[in-house]
């Protein structure tokens, strides 16, 4: 019965907030430069504010700006958490760390430069807003910001290699392809991370997967891998009155040559939408 009546306030919170679920999505994907992570940020945004007893979306003047507040602090949290495992590794590993090459801008800024630069460049926000974003004051907004743009500059950024093996996804598409369940599960480890929007996270075990029969039994037009910025994605194209139209975008992660955790973006349209864009799916019109 809890369970029941907990589902029932999530579902009721997605509601309320869907119209801000592009916004979110957004800053989200202007802070990690991959919409993947972003969706991923965005709903962990999204679970951490349903799980505060502070928040009532019918009692906040604005929901987005304390979406934004949320993702901040995660996205913050986050990169601390990777440049202490940098440090471990270079400090101990440090001939292993990957080759590096790509020039990028902002990721030569502190977090909370970062932060305040994409605030403030991207969505115009004034040093008031900003400060209540991310709890500072309007005067420390205007220094961090003065001292990200003066470090902005040509920087290294590391190279990533793709989540899955490409022999691994393609073993997995043609399962997909055959509808073979049995197969797909086969692939996994016996316990697996599912990420499906609007649910969230969960750790289940694969035998209880009881959504994925459903989701390969669509008559998909074809199915195939595609590397979209280092992710090995698998792509599931179904017919429409308009033509073949991509309907569901799957990311994989593998962990000891097993899959350890599936990311069903079917029901996220923004995601599938970035993705026909990436692609060049879509016509300037539909853009």
């Amino acid at each position: 019965m809890e369970n029941k009546s907990l589902s029932k306030l999530w579902t009721k919170f997605v509601e309320d907030i869907e119209c801000h679920r592009v916004e979110l999505f957004s800053y989200c994907l202007a802070l990690t430069e991959n919409p993947f992570d972003a969706e991923d940020l965005a709903s962990e945004a999204m679970i951490k504010t349903f799980a505060s007893s502070a928040f009532t979306v019918g009692n906040i003047e604005t929901p987005i700006a304390f979406l934004i507040r949320v993702a901040s602090r995660l996205w913050v949290d986050e990169l601390r958490r990777r440049t202490r495992e940098a440090e471990v590794l270079n400090d101990e590993e440090s001939e292993t760390l990957p080759d590096t090459s790509d020039v990028s801008l902002i990721y030569m800024l502190d977090p909370i430069q970062r932060a305040t630069f994409v605030l403030h460049d991207v969505f115009g926000m004034s040093h008031a807003e900003i400060a209540h974003a991310l709890s500072i004051s309007p005067e420390n907004s205007r220094v961090i910001l003065h001292r990200g743009i003066r470090k902005l500059t040509k920087v290294i950024k590391r190279k990533s290699e793709p989540s899955a093996s490409k022999e691994l996804v393609d073993r997995f598409v043609e399962a997909f392809r055959s509808h073979d369940v049995a197969q797909v599960k086969a692939l996994m480890l016996d316990e697996i991370e599912t990420s499906l929007f609007p649910m969230g996270r969960e750790f289940r075990p694969k035998d209880e997967l009881e959504w994925l029969p459903s989701a390969m039994s669509v008559e998909a037009e074809r199915i195939e891998q595609q590397e979209i910025l280092g992710e090995n994605t698998v792509l599931v194209f179904v017919a429409s009155p308009q033509g073949t139209k991509l309907q569901e975008v799957w990311v994989l992660e593998e962990s000891e040559g097993f899959i350890s955790r599936v990311s069903d973006y079917g029901y996220a349209p923004h995601i599938v939408h970035w993705v026909e864009g990436y692609l060049g799916l879509r016509s300037k019109s539909e853009s």
